[in-house]
């Protein structure tokens, strides 16, 4: 069974499963998806084979301007009119980086892959295939002639220099006549890929008509739209539906669709972290549908913030705080028990696994409905022009996503576009950066190249980025712990016992006993301070300064599971830390939960109220700490 944390190769064979099937009509020079055939002209469709998983979207003017830049600073103004024509139909596919990363799609053909630079606060260019065999053949910029057959991975350290190639990255052919990519190192040319594919140097420039690829694409998105409307009308069975709008082009589509359906009930929850783009958004489809409900506390992140620090990708405490909670009580103030989303197969390895209709996993009773699951960001796009939809004006300023502003899944080619545009909202939030930075002694870097976005660990593509990245990885779990706790992990020849000391919370040995018993641990002895538990064979021992965890026979996994589930509960039951959300009131399907004191009388120690506790993920830099510790 496949985790649906699947990172590597594992993540790249999903994607290359559901890899969008991208076509491309020569005749009218458009993108055609899932179709061997034009829906406009009737010509027969061109195959594109894109990096999966192939999520592509039109290229809009900003997004132009950017790819003839990064073209003109690496190979020179020749290369752009050649790889870049301004008369080109460009669609950029996201793919996997240190920062944005896309590759580039010009007339159906790959020409290159543009990225952001987070250093140097630029975007760079790298040619594919066409690109380089476009270099190679029209001589538009430098490139090498390397002697004998161009292997990837060797130094050939005979060749020939054809032009300026002041650029890192240079087209190269070799004696056979593939083209390929390589790098000028000390000794020669570092073969980085070559290409055995054949054939002609495509022409591009041949025209872009937005129009005619809505009317070549027509078909199958209504096709879509029937599919999408299918499955609101099945969800509707399940009870009472309602649609998030975020402002966002996914949330927008489903709206649309819902309203179709019959749905009425739609809202926005404020965060107070949005753009002012966003809210206008909000505003005309509001006009379209009739009517949206505005929820939410815009006060409560910057309150949560001083206690839980900086939000991250792998701790994402804001959404739980700023959105789940006040969706939640929306729910159970309207009976309502069906979320339609706008969740797409092509954003993580996680929906792409999902099922369009399946159980919630943050509502009781609840499930979770996708209509557009298998839509990519260019069908999305489409569909909002053919149907008149908003578009915010954000994706045609350089924006890949919308949503708060400092979002932590952002990449830095929006939080720079942020921070130059939006000065007080940014100011703001570098504030409270640069006062966590200070308080757990960490380096600038941290805020410069946006390393605040990572709490637990560090992604392969950041820690070959980053100078000195493991040391610093550690250092920023390290510092975050010892801000408040005191951990030791002592191995004996039949034992494992780990220790955490807080020096400045205390626990509610009443809330720990119910927590303890939400979670799955057995009480074998109370006593005013201190608590005694057991999981087979794990000892648990529990008080108000701390957790003491105690497994036989050295058995990692168990201690860690145990260790998990323990130390959740301690910080769930630490009150002083309550943020008011009430998440484990409203995830408590038996409404055994008032205010962090948990009901054991009917309990069935599901845990989900002590594991959707924002508290509660205090937890889990300590935890990954033993884990690294235990390797």
């Amino acid at each position: 069974m496949v985790k649906r944390g699947a990172k590597g190769f594992e993540a790249t064979r999903i994607f290359r499963r559901i890899v969008c099937d991208l076509r491309w009509c020569d005749e009218c020079n458009v993108p055609v998806v899932g179709s061997d055939k034009c829906g406009l002209c009737g010509a027969k469709t061109r195959k594109v084979r894109v990096v999966p998983p192939g999520d592509v979207r039109p290229a809009f003017e900003f997004d132009v301007d950017i790819v003839r830049e990064a073209v003109r600073g690496c190979l020179g103004r020749k290369a752009v009119e050649k790889l870049v024509p301004s008369t080109s139909f460009i669609l950029l596919n996201r793919v996997q980086a240190f920062d944005a990363a896309y590759e580039v799609v010009v007339d159906g053909y790959s020409v290159g892959i543009v990225w952001y630079e987070p250093v140097e606060k630029r975007w760079l260019f790298r040619p594919a295939y066409y690109g380089a065999k476009i270099i190679v053949d029209e001589g538009c910029a430098g490139f090498v002639i390397v002697e004998g057959n161009a292997v990837p991975g060797k130094i050939i350290a005979n060749y020939r220099v054809i032009g300026d190639v002041s650029s890192r990255y240079v087209a190269l052919v070799d004696a056979k006549g593939n083209v390929g990519l390589g790098k000028l190192v000390k000794g020669g040319v570092a073969v980085l890929k070559r290409w055995d594919l054949k054939g002609s140097c495509p022409r591009l420039g041949k025209g872009c008509d937005f129009k005619k690829a809505i009317d070549a694409n027509a078909e199958r998105l209504e096709k879509l739209e029937r599919i999408a409307i299918n499955r609101v009308v099945k969800a509707l069975r399940l009870g009472k539906a309602f649609v998030t709008v975020s402002g966002g082009k996914d949330s927008t589509v489903v709206a649309y669709i819902a309203s179709q359906c019959g749905v009425k009930n739609f809202v926005f929850v404020d965060t107070g972290l949005e753009l002012p783009e966003t809210y206008d958004t909000v505003h005309r489809l509001e006009q379209l549908l009739g009517s949206v409900e505005r929820i939410g506390n815009p006060k409560m992140f910057w309150q949560a913030v001083e206690v839980l620090g900086p939000p991250a990708r792998d701790f994402r405490w804001c959404s739980r705080v700023c959105k789940l909670s006040h969706i939640s009580k929306w729910c159970k103030s309207k009976d309502a028990n069906v979320s339609v989303t706008g969740q797409r197969r092509y954003e993580s390895v996680s929906r792409a696994l999902a099922q369009p209709i399946m159980r919630s996993g943050s509502f009781s009773r609840g499930f979770v409905v996708s209509p557009i699951h298998e839509w990519s960001s260019l069908e999305v796009v489409l569909y909002i022009f053919m149907r008149g939809l908003p578009l915010n004006p954000l994706y045609q300023r350089g924006f890949d996503r919308v949503g708060c502003f400092m979002c932590p899944t952002s990449r830095l080619a929006e939080l720079d576009l942020v921070k130059s545009i939006y000065v007080d909202r940014w100011s703001r939030w570098e504030e409270v950066l640069e006062r966590w930075r200070r308080r757990w002694e960490l380096p600038r870097i941290w805020v410069d190249l946006g390393l605040w976005r990572w709490r637990l660990s560090y992604p392969a593509e950041v820690l070959k980025y980053c100078r000195d990245p493991r040391i610093l990885g550690v250092q920023y779990l390290e510092s975050l712990i010892k801000e408040h706790s005191v951990v030791t992990v002592e191995r004996r020849s039949d034992s494992l016992i780990v220790t955490m000391y807080s020096k400045r919370y205390r626990a509610d040995v009443k809330r720990l006993l119910g927590a303890a018993y939400a979670v799955g641990l057995r009480v074998i002895k109370v006593t005013p301070d201190r608590v005694e538990l057991v999981d087979r064979n794990a000892k648990v021992v529990m008080s108000c300064e701390g957790v003491e965890v105690y497994t036989e026979f050295v058995n990692k996994e168990r201690l860690l599971r145990v260790c998990r589930r323990a130390l959740k509960a301690w910080f769930f039951s630490v009150s002083a830390l309550c943020l008011g959300c009430n998440l484990c009131e409203l995830v408590c399907g038996k409404s055994l939960v008032k205010r962090g004191i948990i009901d054991t009388r009917g309990c069935g120690s599901c845990a989900r109220c002590v594991f959707v506790c924002p508290i509660s993920m205090l937890a889990e830099p300590i935890i990954k700490l033993v884990e690294r510790v235990l390797r």
